[in-house]
């Protein structure tokens, strides 16, 4: 597939997105390789973004260059953007309390601890980039089940 065509693909599977506002995002295709660029409206937009261009058949890589610039009201200090992730993360049944730290320096969420199971930690990753301020969200979150064959082999016998 020439890089026309598959921009035309990239730019259809943006504007189908209901997460994304494609109308700031610009697409450029060389080879296969996908650079996205321009501004989005929050972190969870961005990785919607980069999820639909994976999507697209063709795409062997994708550059992200968006930047994240909000809309509404001003910019939450840091300390607020961790209290609200904070009691996000208590309010989710599905992530293990106390096993995951939020450290939050210039609008950027930075996840360590461990979880038991993948999606944990990427249910951990997509919340806390839906918060209000946060611009980047990095997961250092470790999957360490808490089932291991020598257990199932035991709780078996």
């Amino acid at each position: 597939m020439n890089d026309t065509a598959l921009k035309r693909l990239v730019e259809d599977e943006l504007e189908w997105t209901p997460m994304v506002d494609e109308s700031d995002i610009g697409v450029l295709v060389e080879n296969g390789v996908i650079t996205l660029t321009g501004t989005v409206r929050s972190h969870s937009e961005k990785l919607a973004a980069e999820a639909a261009v994976k999507r697209v058949k063709g795409v062997r890589a994708v550059v992200e260059q968006l930047e994240v610039h909000f809309l509404g009201p001003p910019e939450l200090s840091d300390a607020e953007i961790a209290r609200r992730a904070i009691n996000v993360l208590d309010w989710d049944v599905s992530i293990p309390k106390g096993r995951v730290m939020i450290m939050v320096r210039d609008e950027h969420v930075t996840l360590t601890g461990t979880v038991d199971w993948r999606y944990q930690a990427d249910q951990a990753r997509f919340k806390r980039g839906n918060l209000p301020g946060v611009t980047r969200v990095t997961s250092h979150l470790a999957v360490q089940p808490a089932m291991t064959a020598d257990n199932v082999k035991q709780r078996i016998d």
